[in-house]
Order: structure tokens, then C-alpha cells, then sequence
């Protein structure tokens, strides 16, 4: 099967990795291992017919996860060319957060949606019904890092020289900007209950990022994309300093709705999983500055080690 060439690193984001190497205490790792792409659907496979009776339209809803118009200049162009396939009218649904987003799956108001890691795994609990189809590859890779990050500035060599520092986490159910940074100042022997002097929340990453760069929050914690759309949007990203990095998590999830009919699920992973930017209309579709490479499916063991680390700071009484 065919792996996703890394030599197609756009100049633009081989500068910002430099920037943020040289400008950090330590490196941003830009790629996870790189995934196998499953075979693109011949042109002669015939794809499973969407039952226009029981769904006559697509409803594809997700988080502002990056901002909202950042949002829908990534994912309005993906559902606008899966409503052209289906032959359905299409509709992006940007929730204000991820209980929204579940609550409007389990009353059939939306018939897929787009989870980060840790808010799969909690919808999962909260909707065992909501089925896993496929994942995302983002720069050739099926997982990332996260990162803490503080600036120039504050001349931090460490995540210890944050002590009693402010920070801006994402939300509660953001895995590299909230879960995941807390298990890494556990690892390091914190308590995260108690090692920053304050803590804020953004809602999303850009939010975070322009706290940090004004001097109103001393550190925050991102994936690498965070930088890259910061950057596109004019943020002096060479100021960033990295003093931390995660564990590596899987690429979000989309998941599709309780009780949709199974020819839907079906269909949707036939349009995806044909759709990377190996071919032209993938090249049309994925943002740029997103990265977004493909989709491929996903199984449920993928976000065990989500769930494990969830499991751990519940056990920390959170």
C-alpha cells in the first residue's frame, strides 16, 4: 500500500519547524511514524448507494478546535465535495464544544462528526452507540505530539522553570491542550493541580497562542498545527520556546451517529478513504495549512492508551 511521500513538506512548514527548533529549548518533531494508505477504489468498483429516503442530506458537524472561521475554511470544502458524490445537499455544523457536538448525534440532528482523541473517548462513554469509522492523516503521520510552550521571554529552559506560572489550557476535553500536558507534569513529578500560580482556558488553540505571544498568559500547550495556522494568520511564531513535549496521540476520529443506517457508514468510508492528496480532488479538498493528508480507518484499540492515560488523572480525583 502506498505511504504518503514526506519530500511534499511544504517550504512554508519546513521554515516554521526550523523557527521553532532554533528558537526552543527543544525540537518540534513534525512527523509520527508514517501510515499505510489504503488502495485507492477503482473507478469500476461500484460504491454502496446512499439511502436518500432515510437521510436526504450529509450533516458533518465538529469543534472549533482552532477557531470557528478557521474551522469552516478547513472542513466546508470537504463537505461541499462529499455532498457532490452523495448527490445529498451537505451542511457543516460548527458546535460551540464537544457536549453539543454529542448531544446533537444522539438526537440524529448530525449523522457524523469530528472528534479530537480524549473527546472520542468521552462521547464513547456517553453514547456507546457512536460508531468509529475512519481517522486522520496529517502530514503522512496517523499521530502527533503536543507541545508546552512559553516564549523567548521567559527565558524558560524547562517545564520546572514554569512553576507557579499562568496557563492557558484549551478545554477540558482537548488531548494535546489539556489531558496530555498534565500526564507529562505528572511523569515529571508535578502535581498539575497545583504547579501553575493560575490557569486559564482559551476554548481553542489560536485563542491560547495569541494569549501567550501578548504577555498575558506566561505558557499554553498545542499540537504542531497550532503554530502553523498562528503563523499563517501573521503571530510572530519564531518567539515560541518549546519546553515540553507528550506522549504521542492518535489523529482525530470521525464517528458517525447511533442508528444510522449502516449503507451510510459505508459510503462515507468509501468517499474518504479514495480521497487523499495523492490524487487531484484531494489536493482540491484538504486545507493546507491544516496539513490534512487522507483518511484511514480506524479501530478502537488506536485510542486505548487515551483512555488509560483519562483513567489515570480520573484517579487523581479529576
Amino acid at each position: 500500500m502506498p505511504r504518503l511521500p514526506r519530500r511534499r513538506l511544504s517550504a512554508a512548514w519546513a521554515v516554521l519547524g526550523a523557527l521553532l527548533g532554533a528558537a526552543g529549548c527543544q525540537e518540534l518533531d513534525l512527523f509520527g511514524e508514517p501510515v499505510e494508505l489504503e488502495p485507492q477504489p477503482s473507478e469500476e468498483v461500484v460504491p454502496p448507494a446512499w439511502p436518500t429516503d432515510q437521510v436526504p442530506r450529509f450533516r458533518f458537524g465538529t469543534v472549533p478546535v482552532i477557531g470557528v472561521e478557521e474551522t469552516r475554511q478547513v472542513y466546508q470544502p470537504l463537505v461541499d465535495h462529499l455532498a457532490g458524490r452523495l448527490g445529498v445537499p451537505g451542511e457543516l455544523v460548527v458546535t460551540a464544544d464537544y457536549a453539543e457536538l454529542v448531544s446533537l448525534l444522539s438526537r440524529a440532528e448530525l449523522d457524523a462528526g469530528l472528534f479530537t482523541a480524549l473527546s472520542y473517548v468521552e462521547a464513547k462513554e456517553s453514547l456507546p452507540g457512536l460508531r468509529l469509522v475512519l481517522k486522520q492523516v496529517v502530514s503522512g503521520a496517523g499521530s502527533y505530539l503536543g507541545y508546552v510552550y512559553t516564549t523567548d521571554e521567559s527565558r524558560a529552559e524547562g517545564l520546572a522553570d514554569l512553576a507557579g506560572k499562568s496557563m492557558c489550557y484549551i478545554d477540558l476535553q482537548s488531548t494535546s491542550g489539556y489531558l496530555y500536558p498534565r500526564a507529562l507534569l505528572r511523569q515529571k513529578g508535578f502535581d498539575p493541580d497545583h504547579f501553575f500560580g493560575r490557569v486559564e482556558f482559551g476554548g481553542n488553540h489560536l485563542t491560547c497562542l495569541e494569549r501567550v505571544l501578548a504577555g498575558q498568559v506566561d505558557a499554553s500547550a498545542a499540537y504542531a498545527g497550532a503554530f502553523a495556522f498562528g503563523r499563517s494568520r501573521g503571530l510572530p511564531i519564531d518567539r515560541i520556546r518549546i519546553v515540553g513535549k507528550t506522549q504521542r496521540i492518535p489523529y482525530n476520529a470521525l464517528a458517525v451517529r447511533p442508528g444510522l443506517p449502516r449503507e451510510v457508514e459505508l459510503r462515507l468510508r468509501h468517499e474518504l478513504v479514495g480521497l487523499s492528496t495523492q490524487s487531484a480532488a484531494g489536493q482540491r479538498v484538504f486545507s493546507h495549512e491544516a496539513r490534512l493528508n487522507a483518511w484511514v480507518p480506524a479501530l478502537e484499540t488506536e485510542y486505548a492508551e487515551v483512555r488509560e492515560v483519562l483513567a489515570r488523572e480520573r484517579s487523581q480525583g479529576n
